[in-house]
């Protein structure tokens, strides 16, 4: 498995993000070649495709979520955001979006739980490429429903790590923050994602690995696990370079906007709250104001070992 994909048979795949495996049944031909290219990591420098995971790169399974798929046209993809309404007497999300006819039968108090989903290729795009397009949509969207059972959540950030320590420092922000041009202005470091990254606790350590769901910079990054040193919410724009202390208040409130529920009630935000404040006291939060004029080598030391 160097892709996060396993091929347990020619109707099912398992793509594996992290501790979090999301298995689909269903699918066949385009849809089955739109969810392998959904499942591929970074590019090589002949945009050759290279794998998300190194070889012997493994994290343990903390919960699945089985999928049965049900293609059709009608009606058409939308690129729309993903959001799920919770049902209090089938205790099950429900999309209400008609392109996206998505069940999840929610769980917390097990290792696994089950789901339907309903939908089409991108209009637009032909054959597998217009799967491909749908799928990682939608498969973000599941990640992100289901990333709570696992003590985990999906941020809006960018995933770098140190090329000295081995260790990760997320960089939090909305669109148009920075996060991307992270990747650019610390070239030496290693990219995990420069638009979703998944973190989750392990012990008393914070979690992070990529995900195959880039921005359009089409920056790919590995999905294997790093501790995380510290996060950063980026200030973009700033005339004066400055690196401060994040107050908790600000920190939490910057993790929760920055994370993707796409829901508004229910236990799975219940459980969500509780993971965001036990991310709190795990690393270092701080504060990055800077603009593209300015030299950020002296900004992140390599923690000694």
């Amino acid at each position: 498995m160097r892709d996060g994909l396993r091929r347990t048979d020619a109707f099912r795949r398992d793509l594996t993000f992290g501790p979090i495996t999301i298995s689909f049944e269903g699918m066949e031909g385009h849809q089955l070649a739109g969810l392998d290219a959904v499942s591929r990591g970074k590019q090589g420098p002949e945009e050759q495709p290279r794998w998300l995971f190194r070889a012997g790169a493994s994290v343990p399974e903390r919960f699945r979520l089985d999928v049965s798929f049900s293609p059709r046209l009608d009606p058409p993809w939308t690129t729309n955001p993903m959001w799920l309404d919770f049902d209090r007497e089938t205790q099950s999300y429900r999309s209400p979006r008609a392109f996206w006819e998505t069940e999840i039968f929610e769980s917390l108090s097990s290792s696994s739980s089950r789901a339907t989903m309903a939908m089409g290729p991108h209009p637009r795009e032909e054959g597998a490429f217009g799967w491909r397009i749908s799928l990682r949509e939608a498969t973000s969207g599941l990640l992100s429903a289901v990333a709570p059972c696992a003590n985990a959540l999906l941020l809006h950030g960018c995933g770098l790590v140190h090329p000295e320590d081995g260790r990760a420092r997320v960089f939090l922000g909305q669109s148009g923050a920075g996060k991307s041009t992270m990747n650019r202005r610390l070239a030496d470091w290693e990219l995990l994602g420069d638009d979703k990254v998944l973190v989750w606790l392990e012990g008393d350590e914070l979690i992070a690995c990529g995900t195959p769901f880039m921005s359009k910079n089409l920056f790919r990054g590995w999905g294997e696990p790093h501790p995380i040193e510290s996060f950063y919410a980026l200030q973009p724009g700033a005339v004066e370079l400055k690196l401060e202390e994040l107050p908790k208040a600000e920190a939490f409130r910057t993790l929760l906007q920055c994370s993707f529920l796409p829901y508004g009630e229910g236990p799975l935000v219940e459980r969500a709250l509780e993971i965001a404040q036990g991310f709190l006291d795990r690393v270092t939060w701080k504060s990055l104001a800077s603009n593209l004029d300015h030299d950020l080598s002296a900004c992140f030391e390599a923690v000694s070992s």
